[in-house]
């Protein structure tokens, strides 16, 4: 059983849109990062590193605000399928990336994944 201060005294399905707005904001700005480091890698533009630094800054502190509503592990399944979808949607649309059906086998699997941990969190 979670400490009653992770669970901010919410309802799970509270919780759940809670944390999918906060990580859906975390993982705007972690892609922000990836792509200023990628594209100072990629084309030699070294000015885009300290941008990259401070937007990974604001993504911890957005996953600090969001253990205020959830545990790690829960927040962590949520960010890294989340980051899952934008990273291959980016990917595809930006990089020009390949993707098939398998692609979109993926993106299907990690949104059942957060469907599947909620439930889990609902039942418990």
């Amino acid at each position: 059983m979670e400490h009653p201060e992770v669970l901010g005294k919410k309802t799970p399905n509270q919780r759940l849109w809670l944390v999918l707005g906060i990580v859906l904001i975390i993982t705007f700005f972690e892609a922000c990062a990836q792509t200023s480091l990628k594209t100072a890698r990629a084309k030699r533009k070294h000015y885009l590193i300290p941008l990259g630094i401070l937007f990974y800054t604001i993504v911890a502190l957005l996953l600090f605000y969001c253990y205020k509503y959830e545990g790690m592990g829960h927040t962590n399944l949520v960010w890294s399928c989340l980051s899952i979808i934008v990273a291959i949607l980016i990917g595809c649309i930006l990089f020009n990336e390949p993707h098939n059906r398998y692609t979109y086998l993926a993106i299907v699997l990690a949104i059942l994944a957060i469907y599947f941990v909620h439930r889990a969190d609902e039942l418990g």
